[in-house]
C-alpha cells in the first residue's frame, strides 16, 4: 500500500514537472514570438527611417540648388543696380553740364554730351 501511495505520489510529481514544461516550453515560444515581431517592427522602423534620412537628402539638395539660384538672381540684380546706379550718375553729370551750358543755335545747349550716356 504505501508502494502504491509512493508511486501515485511519483505520479503526480511527474504530471507537474510535464506540465511545467509545457509552460516552459510555451513561454519560450512566446519569447521567440515576441522576439521576432520586435525584429520585423524594427526592420520596418529602419526601412522607415532610411527612406525619411534619403527623402531629406533629397530635400537639401533642392534647398540647396534654390539657394544657389537666389545668390546668381541676387548677383545679377546687384550688377543691374550697379550699372543703373552709373546711368544715373552719367546722367546727373550730363543734366548739370546741359544746364550749365552756355545756349547755341536757336537756344538749345551743347548736345555733344548726349554721347557720353
Amino acid at each position: 500500500e504505501q508502494v502504491n501511495a509512493s508511486i501515485d505520489e511519483l505520479r503526480l510529481r511527474e504530471s507537474a514537472l510535464d506540465k511545467r514544461e509545457e509552460e516552459m516550453v510555451q513561454a519560450e515560444q512566446n519569447l521567440e514570438a515576441d522576439h521576432e515581431r520586435r525584429e520585423v517592427e524594427i526592420g520596418r522602423r529602419e526601412e522607415k527611417f532610411k527612406h525619411e534620412q534619403e527623402s531629406l537628402k533629397q530635400g537639401m539638395v533642392r534647398l540647396q540648388a534654390w539657394s544657389d539660384q537666389l545668390t546668381v538672381k541676387e548677383k545679377r540684380l546687384q550688377s543691374e543696380r550697379h550699372q543703373l546706379t552709373l546711368r544715373e550718375e552719367r546722367l546727373n553729370k550730363f543734366l548739370s553740364s546741359y544746364e550749365s551750358a552756355p545756349m547755341t543755335n536757336n537756344g538749345s545747349g551743347d548736345l555733344s554730351m548726349m554721347s557720353e550716356l
